[in-house]
Order: structure tokens, then C-alpha cells, then sequence
């Protein structure tokens, strides 16, 4: 795997980040880069434990990275298999910001998103209303919203434009990606069984974002200062795997 090479910019971000009261560690994934102005190189994780810093999360809340475990083995993905994949994938990625396809959200859609998580596109997308199980917090993180909150707090043009429904989940540009993995050994025994992990099973992982939806969840945190809704990026993705 290639990994970016770090600079002198980078090497001194880090370096304050470390002299931190809070820090407690950090790890750098592969596309480490930097973004200007910020406090932070983008693709880093740092541990700061019972402490938020805000100014150590990247300029927009958005990129997601997952794991999803495919009910196959290694020796059951033949070339024809992994061509088929892609290719079905592809077929539906965004070409544009604001191209829209089967996955992306109507307006109503994205209201009752807003107001209900994950569970509000199960239909949609075709899936098993167990599948939220599988996420934090169920899919969804603030049940007290109502209508009347949306429609306050986030501008009207997000809401009425293509602008937070289009291009959603699958833009495969800039350093996102999906790549099929396999298992190739399991260090930890003891806890691989309660994810049902074994080697050689074979998963996806993806880099992606939701389009410009996590625009709309911004403007929550920065007016009222509360979490909100958040759909793992995999529900798009798994109505493929499920379907090949």
C-alpha cells in the first residue's frame, strides 16, 4: 500500500497536537495530507479521551470510512465476480456534485432522514429494518427533533436543492475509494468471534461521503450545538452487495 510521505508542516502540527494535556495518541493513515489553515493533517486519528477538541476535526464534517463483512470466502471471489461487482457498482457512482441517481434522496426523503436516521431510507434501499442494529446508536442520534427544528435551523437553499441530495454515497473522487479485502490472519482470537470475523472472509471498505448532506448536519452543530442524525455510509452500499 502506498502511503503519502509527511512534511515539515505536517511533522510540527503533530508535534503541538502530542504536547497537548488531553493527547493521548494518534495513528496516520495512508492518504496523510494537509489542508491549508487547518490545525489538523487530514487522514489522522488522534485519541484525546474523555476530552472533544474541535479544532483537531477536519474543515467539514463528512468522509466516512466502513467496513462491511460479505458473506463469501476468499475462494469464492473469481475474477468474473469481482468484474461483475465493480462494474454494477460503478454504474450507479455520481458523475458530477450534483448528478442524482436511484440512491439519491427526494426532498421528503431528506426530511424524514433529518427527523428519523437510518431507518428512514430502509425502504429505499431495500434493506432489513435489523440492519440499523449494526449501527451507533441504531442509526440515529437525537429523537427529540421536529420538524420545526429543521426548518429553522437549516437554510431553506440546502433543504430545497439538489446541493444535499445529490452525488450521495458513491463519489469516488479525490482519495475516496472501495477496495474488496480478505482476511488474512485474525491476531486477536478471543475478540474476532463477536464480530464473526475468520480469516479469509472477504469485506469491503470503503472511503466515501454522503454528497453534500453532511452540510445540512453542520449547520445543526454550529447553531445549537447538538448532534444529530448520522447514516453510515454503507447503507448505500450494501443494497448492491446484496443484490449482486
Amino acid at each position: 500500500m502506498y502511503f503519502n510521505k509527511t512534511t515539515i508542516k505536517i511533522d510540527s502540527l503533530l508535534g503541538d497536537i502530542q504536547s497537548l494535556d488531553e493527547y493521548q495518541k494518534h495513528i496516520i493513515l495512508p492518504d496523510l495530507h494537509y489542508k491549508d489553515k487547518m490545525e489538523a493533517p487530514s487522514s489522522t486519528a488522534i485519541a484525546t479521551g474523555d476530552f472533544i477538541i474541535p479544532s483537531l476535526a477536519s474543515a467539514a464534517i463528512n468522509d466516512g470510512m466502513s467496513i462491511i463483512k460479505l458473506p463469501f470466502k476468499k475462494s469464492e471471489i473469481t475474477d468474473e465476480v469481482v468484474k461483475s461487482f465493480f462494474s454494477e457498482i460503478n454504474s450507479h457512482a455520481s458523475k458530477s456534485k450534483f448528478d442524482m441517481n436511484k440512491y439519491s434522496l427526494t426532498k421528503n426523503e431528506l426530511l424524514d432522514v433529518c427527523l428519523h436516521g437510518a431507518s428512514a431510507v430502509l425502504g429505499k434501499f431495500n434493506l432489513d429494518s435489523n440492519i440499523v442494529k449494526s449501527m451507533e446508536l441504531n442509526g440515529v442520534m437525537n429523537k427529540d427533533l421536529t420538524l420545526q427544528d429543521i426548518q429553522r435551523l437549516v437554510p431553506k437553499a440546502l433543504l430545497a436543492s439538489k446541493f444535499g441530495r445529490g452525488e450521495f454515497g458513491l463519489n469516488f473522487r479525490g482519495n475516496h475509494f472501495l477496495e474488496l479485502q480478505y482476511v488474512d490472519k485474525v491476531n486477536n482470537k478471543k475478540y474476532a468471534p463477536e464480530l464473526n470475523v475468520r480469516e479469509d472472509d472477504v469485506m469491503v471498505m470503503t472511503h466515501l461521503v454522503l454528497g453534500h448532506l453532511p452540510e445540512i448536519y453542520y449547520d445543526f452543530i454550529l447553531i445549537e450545538k447538538k448532534l444529530v442524525h448520522c447514516i453510515e455510509v454503507c447503507i448505500s452500499l450494501l443494497n448492491f452487495i446484496f443484490t449482486l
